[in-house]
């Protein structure tokens, strides 16, 4: 069995991301599986080290290449982000073929990111839902990490499964505000 990680990009700017798909190619699923590839579009030159380990699918015919070489019926897709030509295509093709599939939108699902774009944009994600909702079958789950995007998630996709992965890093801000206020009385 092969694990496939897919993103738009590998970047300093999506950094958030890529440091999430290297972690888990490095670290969790590298003793699991035979093969762990990263699937993307483009990426800068801060990734250029890890090339090795890079699939570029940046057309519809290296795509179409990919889904022809092997039917990855045993393979998992691990789709980080649902917004970019890239993912949403693995996302159709992977339903519509029964391949397990993990979508881990990374909050891109949450109202606030649905509704921060402009009209058209909205007006997009909107249609790209809808038809993801007739589309998507048993084989996709979601990955979520709070319980505001699972709950999100639920209302967009209520016949899908979810799984809820705690965040292992809590991020509290008050709590750091007064861990710097003690330490500055204390001195």
């Amino acid at each position: 069995m092969n694990i496939f990680h897919v993103t738009n990009e590998l970047s300093t700017k999506n950094y958030s991301i890529s440091s999430i798909i290297l972690f888990l190619t490095n670290n969790i699923f590298k003793k699991n599986y035979n093969k762990h590839s990263i699937i993307i579009q483009k990426f800068d030159n801060y990734f250029k080290k890890k090339k090795e380990k890079l699939l570029i699918i940046n057309s519809l015919n290296k795509l179409y290449k990919f889904f022809r070489q092997d039917n990855h019926k045993k393979n998992i897709f691990h789709i980080h982000g649902i917004w970019s030509l890239i993912q949403i295509s693995f996302i159709v093709i992977c339903s519509l073929r029964k391949i397990r599939v993990f979508i881990h939108p990374h909050g891109m699902l949450l109202p606030e990111a649905l509704n921060s774009e402009s009209l058209i944009k909205h007006t997009l994600k909107i249609i790209i839902l809808k038809i993801l909702k007739i589309i998507l079958r048993e084989n996709t789950n979601f990955i979520t990490v709070t319980n505001y995007e699972t709950k999100q998630v639920k209302k967009l996709f209520p016949k899908l499964q979810i799984i809820k992965i705690n965040n292992p890093i809590p991020f509290n801000i008050k709590k750091k505000k007064l861990k710097k206020k003690k330490l500055k009385k204390k001195r």
